[in-house]
Formats: C-alpha cells, structure tokens, sequence
C-alpha cells in the first residue's frame, strides 16, 4: 500500500510541474525521458558485463544492472534536457486553458515512465525480497525442503508502473529501434515459470514477468551472500542458471551455478562414442565434447553432480539427457577405476557412476565413460576440470549393419 502511495503522488507531482512548465516544455522532457529509457534498457546489460557480473561473491553480480541503468538514463536525460533549454529556449505563446491541461496530460506519461524506471531499478537492487511491502511474487515456505508449487505471482502495483515501463522500453529497445536478437527481454529467457511448475501445454513466452522474476529470486540469492543464516525460498539446481536456459555450448562462456562458477574452456564436435561399442550411438549423430571448469565461490563444502547439468546448443536446443564423463586411463595398464586419470588441479572427493571403457592399444592412453559424476568441493581453493561428452538434442537413427 505505502508504495503505491508513494508511486501515484511522484506521478500527479511530475504531472504537476510538467503543466506549470507549459506543454511546450512538457513535451521535450517526455521525448527526453524517451530517449533515455530506451538507451538506459538497450545499453544496461552491455555495461554490466564489463565489471565482475559473472561472480556470485561480487557486488556487480547483483547491482550491475541497476546501477548502469540508473546511471545511462540520468546521463542521458540531463543531457538532453541542458541541450533543449539551450537550443530550444523560446516557448510558443498559448492560451492557458490549453497550456496547463495539455501540460499536465503529457507530465502523466512522463511521470508514469519516470516512477515505473525507478520502481526497476529499485528492484533489480541487492535489497530485502520485498520492495516497501511489495514483492511481484509470492512464497509461502512450509516445514521442510522448500518446494516449487508455493510459489506464485504475487499483488500487482495500482497502475503496475513496474511492468508498464518494462513493456514500453522493452519493446522500443527490441524492434522498432533495436533487433529482436538483443532485446532486453531476450538477456533474461523464459524463466518464469520455472520449469517444474509449467503446465504440460505450456507456451514459450519472454514477458515483464520474466524479469521481475529473475531480480525478485536474486534479491534473495543476495541475502544468502551477505548472510548464510537465510536460505533461498526455492532449491537452487545446476540446470537453472541466472538466464534460465542452462550452460550453453560457447567456449569462454560462464554462469554461477549452484554457488559454482562454471566456464566452458572448450566445444568441438566429437566421435568419442565411437570407441564405446556398447553404446550404440546412431549415425549420423551431432555429439559434443565439452572441457569445463568448476570453480567454488559461494559457501562451502558444496557437492556438485554432473546429471544436474542442462547443455544448450546456441540456438537454444537442449541436449537430450545429461552429459557423459569422459577421460583417460594410464597407458601400459589394464582399464580399471584406479588407473583413470584425472585432471583436477585440486584433491577432493569425486565419485564416477557406472565407468565403461573402450578399447585400444595398451601402450597408448586408453579412455573412459561415466555415466556421470559428482564433485565435492571442500576449499575456495579446489578447482575441477571436467571434460563432458553431450549427446544430440535430435539423434539420429540407430545404426544398421552394412549389408555383405
């Protein structure tokens, strides 16, 4: 209630001084406020990548985005404003029945996107979950594990500048003035509802929904930052990552996952299957070896499993299960578990789930699958790096023998 208070009297008082001004100067500050938003939306997420925004213990995780918005539309404004009482200084002379009443209805759609961008940025700060009583969404916790189905989209603003302003700006930024390809909305993806709660039939869409969701639930994660003693609301899984569409499959591509930063080092195409009679892998297939590294940055000890792991090509496929463990035994030894080699640059407990060998010269260094793998990091110290074998997204048919 407070906030929409507070919300509705900034509106009528923008509105206010917008008429004292005259339409004149009202409507330079709305084609100001314009300019700004759509530059402040388009430019927020490129800025924000060049601090340390991938780090989950970084201030810049969690205030990058605010900041930079903040910061390129109050640039922008200012600057705009200064240039038109300089170069536009003289006023039309009109009667004032029509100055002050036109004043003001142009002053309400400046003050209705000037509040809804502060209302955003106030929400994509690293403050308490709830923004003055008011939160875009609903958690109730219960005894035990948190679970999914107690969250839901919550109380919604009297006149949602919040989400208004996110669909105005978000759009202008996209097609009309922008690409789709890097429309603010598509910096976040499809992430409200999470996946466990989206009904069978459900419909792709990227919303204002979205990204309220994603602040609303990093608010929380920068509770658990500042103070271990609150834990999030929801159970935090490898596969949901800050995007919500997983890890994709781009060398130098990184994401905090479950308090773990994971970059890819690298993606080739692979016929590692191949040499795993046993498995079978249809022809014509598009498998993907992929070097990752774990690294620990959040609180700790923290176990981490392969199967929790979503792979996504670039374009968004998923790959079809959870990717294979795939390494190397010493050479001039018989394949077994204690002889695999390991690249780990830091000793911890890692334990391999049903390991299947292929065969190959003695004397070289043979290979290793597994069906996955969990890792278990101890010390901020521990690294592992892990190469991943994903299979398609669409497999091919099964192979067939070659007819004599």
């Amino acid at each position: 209630m407070l906030l929409n208070i507070l919300a509705l009297a900034a509106t009528v008082g923008v509105a206010y001084m917008s008429a004292a001004q005259g339409v004149y100067r009202a409507v330079q500050i709305l084609a100001a406020c314009l300019v700004a938003g759509v530059l402040a939306f388009g430019l927020c997420g490129p800025l924000a990548g060049i601090g340390d925004s991938t780090n989950a213990t970084s201030i810049w995780y969690y205030a990058g985005d605010a900041f930079f918005l903040w910061a390129v539309f109050c640039a922008v404004f200012m600057g705009l404003r200064m240039a038109c009482d300089k170069f536009l200084p003289n006023q039309p002379a009109l009667p004032y029945y029509v100055n002050f009443p036109s004043g003001a209805v142009v002053g309400l759609a400046t003050g209705y996107l000037a509040v809804g961008v502060c209302l955003v940025i106030a929400q994509m700060l690293p403050l308490a979950p709830d923004i003055l009583g008011y939160a875009p969404f609903d958690y109730t916790p219960t005894e035990g594990e948190a679970q999914f189905e107690n969250l839901k989209t919550g109380e919604r603003l009297w006149l949602s500048w919040d989400r208004g302003a996110l669909a105005f700006f978000g759009y202008l930024s996209s097609a009309p003035l922008g690409s789709d390809a890097s429309s603010f909305y598509n910096r976040y993806g499809d992430v409200y509802p999470p996946p466990e709660l989206r009904p069978v039939k459900y419909e792709a869409a990227v919303d204002t929904d979205d990204i309220l969701y994603f602040h609303w639930y990093r608010r929380y994660q920068a509770v658990r930052w500042r103070q271990y003693s609150m834990p999030s609301p929801l159970p935090r899984r490898m596969s949901t990552t800050s995007d919500g569409v997983g890890l994709q499959l781009a060398a130098d591509r990184m994401r905090t996952l479950d308090d773990i930063d994971v970059r890819v080092l690298g993606v080739v195409r692979s016929e590692t299957l191949d040499s795993f009679p046993q498995m079978k892998p249809p022809a014509d297939t598009d498998f993907v070896k992929v070097t990752l590294l774990f690294k620990p940055v959040g609180k700790l000890p923290r176990t981490v499993d392969s199967a929790e792991l979503l792979l996504v090509t670039s374009q968004g496929e998923k790959r079809r299960q959870p990717p294979l463990v795939y390494g190397a035994t010493k050479p001039g030894e018989e394949p077994k578990a204690e002889n695999i080699v390991r690249l780990s640059t830091a000793p911890k407990k890692v334990e391999l789930r049903n390991v299947r060998f292929g065969p190959g010269d003695r004397s070289k260094p043979g290979h290793y699958l597994a069906d996955g793998a969990t890792f278990e990091f101890a010390t901020p110290r521990d690294r592992e790096l892990e190469t991943f074998v994903a299979t398609p997204a669409n497999p091919g048919p099964a192979k067939t023998p070659a007819t004599p």
